[in-house]
């Protein structure tokens, strides 16, 4: 429809748990108003043991969750900004809701945020509520394969990658998947893990093209063996 954009985050994350084993609920969508916003918080949490959601965790006039939760919900936010990209306004909070606590994760609205902030946060919170002990993703290292200097980000940065393993090697062999825009889902898409580059420092400003540096890497999909 005219002025409306589609809701590609509610798919791909509901895919996304489920696939994990974990049951969804679908809340709907809250307007950005603080009185439907506030109604929907509180139905959700009625619901579900952990409400995530996505958008209005940022900075602009309508991103009223952080808002909604203190000042209706009693919650205490544990933290509401992030160091890492994508993923910057990243919300976690705890509030009590009919005597028992609730965990709300308030994910960025960028689609490619949403999704690496669901395998990196939202995940791991699902295997620790179902008992799980070592509920963090696993890392693999990898050499990333550029032949284009990559400038480092001030923040440490999950970039979307394929890797793939020659048989018989522990350390794989990485390239990214393109223009790494948080709004770009074709990233995210094509790859199987996520590489994480370090910050810039004055020590290091870029990955220089054909370097072979070796990184670590969150596996998000299945692995290939490079022949």
């Amino acid at each position: 429809k005219p002025g409306h954009i589609r809701d590609s985050n509610k798919t791909t994350l509901k895919f996304l748990i489920q696939s994990k084993g974990f049951h969804v609920v679908d809340c709907g969508i809250a307007k950005d108003d603080l009185s439907t916003l506030k109604q929907k918080l509180s139905d959700s949490l009625t619901e579900c043991d952990l409400l995530v959601t996505t958008g209005g965790v940022s900075m602009g006039d309508r991103d009223l969750l952080r808002q909604v939760l203190i000042s209706d919900f009693g919650a205490q936010i544990y933290f509401a900004r992030v160091n890492m990209k994508p993923g910057k306004p990243t919300t976690f909070a705890t509030c009590t809701v009919n005597g028992k606590q609730k965990l709300v994760l308030g994910l960025p609205g960028n689609p490619v945020s949403a999704t690496v902030t669901c395998h990196l946060y939202v995940v791991p919170a699902c295997k620790a509520l179902s008992g799980q002990e070592e509920p963090l993703p696993g890392k693999v290292r990898a050499v990333l394969q550029t032949s284009r200097p990559i400038k480092l980000d001030p923040r440490p940065e999950y970039q979307r990658i394929w890797v793939k393993f020659a048989s018989g090697e522990s350390v794989g062999s990485a390239s990214n998947t393109g223009n790494q825009m948080s709004s770009r889902t074709t990233s995210m898409a094509q790859s199987n893990g996520l590489m994480i580059l370090p910050g810039r420092s004055q020590e290091l400003q870029e990955v220089p093209a054909g370097s072979n540096m070796e990184f670590d890497v969150i596996l998000t999909g299945d692995l290939t063996t490079a022949l």
